[in-house]
């Protein structure tokens, strides 16, 4: 029979460590834990990424809504300016049918007279006043004409000159 001593240092020596599972198992935990904490990393990045992405578009969004609100407000403005001009564009489409219905008609010339008051009742006949701005035309356009002539040949002028 033994002593109760003797059986403690039996079982003592009785346990046996595996060396190389306990290497495996920590060497496996140290990966498993740099695995993790590179995904926990990455993560955070792609979080952080996507908060500021948000941002951005967020503020795009503003930006736009903004530039889109100017727009409207401009275009109003077009708007309303392009209806004002309009009207004036009619009033004076209005004074020149007017005036070219004035002219045009072959009103006596004391008629012509009393609406321009310009003219005296003595003054020719509406016809006799066409003639004249005919032919102040025709001479004009031929004066003009001739002295485009001399300005771009000079020779021409030395011979009419010589005729």
């Amino acid at each position: 029979m033994s002593n109760g001593k003797e059986e403690k240092v039996d079982q003592k020596r009785g346990i046996r460590i595996d060396w190389s599972n306990v290497v495996t198992t920590a060497i496996s935990t140290l990966v498993a834990a740099v695995f993790v904490g590179a995904a926990v990393i990455v993560w955070k990045a792609s979080y952080e990424q996507d908060k500021r992405i948000r941002e951005i578009v967020s503020a795009a969004s503003t930006n736009l809504l903004l530039a889109d609100i100017k727009q409207d407000e401009a275009q109003k403005a077009l708007t309303e300016e392009l209806g004002a001009l309009r009207t004036a564009f009619e009033g004076q489409r209005a004074e020149l049918a007017r005036l070219t219905a004035l002219f045009t008609n072959r009103f006596a010339t004391s008629t012509v007279a009393g609406v321009v008051g310009v003219l005296s009742e003595k003054s020719p006949s509406w016809d006799e006043y066409v003639f004249r701005g005919r032919t102040n035309a025709r001479n004009l356009n031929l004066q003009i004409q001739q002295q485009v002539q001399q300005r771009w040949n000079p020779q021409l002028q030395n011979g009419q000159q010589q005729k």
